[in-house]
């Protein structure tokens, strides 16, 4: 593109700009988390008979059906052991503090798996400095309700605990 797009472009000179710059070329565009359905035809994305191929992720199959794909993939959730593994990962170095393994699986159990939120509360994690700390952190996070994977209230109070708990 000619250049960055910013806060001053409407909806109409963004979808203009990105069908400009995708025109008659091939493409692969992947759409990570979609949570609604999408008009790519507003958004800039037309068929131009390029062999363009778009990969889009979503909890929801009604998306894929009414945004009409072409085939579904329908991939399992991940399990328990794998995420609590994960998560330990991006905890790093504290993930020898005295007493976090129990924390560490109880924040599993509450982001109920889903990796995005998983790996925020895990960094949220990672710059605490005692098992105080994180313990303050699990009671904060529990203050939330669980997640219904269809109300995207719950995550954005996720997000706040993450927000909340970042250093600095």
């Amino acid at each position: 593109m000619d250049g960055l797009i910013d806060g001053n472009d409407n909806r109409n000179e963004i979808a203009w700009r990105i069908s400009a710059e995708l025109e008659c070329k091939r493409y692969l565009l992947p759409m990570d988390e979609v949570w609604d359905c999408l008009d790519l035809h507003e958004i800039g994305i037309h068929d131009n008979q390029n062999d363009c191929n778009m990969v889009l992720t979503t909890r929801y199959h009604d998306i894929c059906h009414y945004m009409e794909t072409d085939e579904q993939i329908y991939v399992r959730q991940l399990s328990i052991t794998y995420a609590y593994k994960m998560f330990l990962e991006k905890v790093g170095r504290n993930v020898n503090l005295p007493g976090i393994e129990p924390i560490a699986k109880l924040v599993v159990d509450e982001c109920a798996a889903l990796p995005h939120l998983r790996d925020m509360v895990a960094r949220a994690f990672r710059n605490k400095d005692n098992i105080h700390l994180s313990n303050d952190g699990l009671k904060s996070l529990r203050k939330f309700p669980s997640i219904k994977i269809q109300e995207m209230d719950e995550l954005i109070e996720f997000l706040k605990f993450c927000y909340e708990e970042l250093d600095g």
